[in-house]
């Protein structure tokens, strides 16, 4: 039986039923990674037109989300995602993911440096 514990990686079942209840595209892939405030950030592939990398943030631990954050919008088709994202001692995270885009003929391992929004 799974689990729904968390892990490091990995959203509860609960967050992520909470994601999939607000109306997210499919969240097949995700990373989520615990930002220096103790936010929640979950960052997926977005394989709906634009396609491309996006992530969420969370202050409530996944009750509720603030409004979606692009970090690309690139991709050839929804044949991406896999993401990894680690936050770096500066506080901006590092987003790793497979990304098919903007050409159909470029398929390959990706990242984005990025900061997350200030939240209250």
């Amino acid at each position: 039986m799974p689990s729904s514990e968390p892990t490091p990686n990995r959203p509860s079942q609960a967050d992520f039923v909470r994601l999939l209840m607000r109306n997210e595209p499919a969240l097949r892939t995700y990373s989520r990674s615990l930002l220096p405030d103790g936010h929640l950030c979950v960052t997926y592939g977005y394989r709906r037109k634009p396609t491309g990398m996006r992530a969420r943030i969370s202050t409530d631990e996944g009750k509720t989300w603030q409004p979606e954050i692009v970090i690309r919008d690139d991709g050839f088709d929804g044949d991406l995602g896999y993401p990894r994202a680690l936050v770096r001692p500066d506080s901006r995270l590092f987003t790793a993911y497979y990304y098919n885009g903007p050409r159909e003929e470029h398929r390959c391992i990706e990242g984005t440096f990025w900061p997350p929004p200030s939240v209250p």
